[in-house]
């Protein structure tokens, strides 16, 4: 295999394997980086849904807390039947502490007083079109004996509990609260319980502040498949979408509702781009830097080297020693060339010797009869080339 082919296979094979490991390292270190920093923009958004979502059940607790925590209400509950209390007092309680204006202002769609053994001592559902306050329905009945059930009374003033339950036509957002008196010197004497529906517009609401796409969808098993037991995970979807899903628990500590957040990859799909377009420019700039190699390769080096050859071999097929080689620059090919005529010297030296030795008689060292007749030829051609008469010599 000639040196060419040699030098150009080894330019494109270091080509090829720059190419190959700069194009791993781009995907494996910058795409790499770049999903994560989309994911974490990802988690940082659902951190907001969350946190509008705790804030959410915060005003619930915080509204409940002004009825819960208040010696009118108290009093409300302390009679041990309901029927001790007047019923003008008792109306007039309701009405200046449970009116529609209540629900409404404090975003109540239901509220309930239970005494400590789970009796319900006041209930109502507020309706926002009329803007009325019905009786609870029986499946508001059944939440509460489910309650008293598997969870105890607050023991204190700060053993609230929140939480979300499913009703038939949507999640709720509840809170419990213990009833104690202003100062909190009494022990506690039932439980206050304030609902809010997680209507469409409160899930707008919290999709609008993360701009993103967001679901709610209600489990019906133990917990999602596609989460393997993890709380939050994430999911690439079709159409360069990514989806972060979290479970989030009940009042009672089990798997109520997945929420769904779903985002384009921006900074994933930009970066791809700018990777591309920097792999391109790459391709096109290694490509521009071979070429130039070569020339450069034949020119400097491959041409050099052939220029030498054919002038090695013009000396060889004319075997005139007195040819010589010009040499240029200071280079390696240069030294080669002086030390290729240098050599050629020598060896014009060697046969001018051999020559004259050929000519000479060994022992006198006078000339021989081949040196004589080397002479005569020598002026016989010459005088046959002037056209001179020099009969006289024969």
């Amino acid at each position: 295999m000639k040196l060419s082919r040699k030098i150009i296979i080894f330019i494109c094979v270091v080509a090829l394997f720059g190419l190959g490991v700069t194009y791993l390292l781009l995907h494996f270190i910058l795409l790499n980086r770049f999903e994560k920093l989309d994911e974490a923009a990802l988690q940082s958004k659902l951190d907001n849904v969350v946190a509008t979502y705790q804030s959410e059940l915060q005003m619930l607790k915080t509204g409940l807390r002004k009825y819960s925590t208040w010696d009118d209400t108290y009093r409300f509950m302390q009679p041990e039947e309901p029927e001790q209390m007047p019923a003008v007092d008792r109306q007039a309680y309701l009405d200046s502490n449970f009116s529609p204006v209540t629900y409404e202002i404090n975003h109540f769609d239901m509220t309930a007083l239970l005494d400590n053994s789970g009796q319900l001592r006041y209930g109502g559902v507020y309706n926002p079109d009329t803007g009325t306050v019905s009786a609870l329905t029986p499946e508001y009945l059944t939440l509460f004996n489910l309650i008293r059930s598997k969870l105890s009374v607050p023991a204190g003033e700060e053993a609230n509990r929140s939480g979300i339950v499913l009703l038939d036509n949507s999640p709720m957002l509840i809170t419990l609260a213990p009833i104690v008196n202003n100062s909190g010197d009494l022990p506690v004497i039932g439980t206050a319980v304030a609902g809010r529906l997680l209507r469409q517009e409160e899930i707008v609401r919290m999709r609008e502040e993360t701009q993103s796409s967001l679901q709610m969808k209600v489990i019906d098993s133990a917990a999602p498949a596609a989460g393997r037991g993890q709380t939050v995970w994430m999911t690439s979807d079709p159409g360069g979408m990514r989806s972060i899903h979290a479970v989030v628990n009940d009042l009672f500590g089990n798997p109520a509702i997945e929420m769904i957040l779903q985002h384009p990859r921006e900074i994933y799909d930009s970066g791809l781009k700018a990777i591309i377009s920097f792999r391109k420019f790459f391709l096109a700039w290694t490509l521009l830097m071979c070429i130039i190699s070569l020339i450069f390769v034949k020119r400097s080096i491959l041409g050099r080297m052939t220029a030498l050859v054919r002038n090695i071999r013009a000396i060889g097929s004319s075997k005139d020693l007195s040819i010589r080689i010009n040499s240029s620059g200071s280079d390696e090919f240069s030294e080669v060339e002086q030390e290729f005529n240098r050599m050629i010297d020598s060896l014009q030296q060697a046969q001018e010797e051999l020559q004259l030795q050929s000519m000479l008689d060994p022992l006198t060292q006078l000339p021989n009869r081949s040196l004589f007749f080397t002479k005569l030829n020598e002026a016989i051609a010459s005088d046959q080339n002037t056209g001179a008469d020099r009969s006289g010599l024969h």
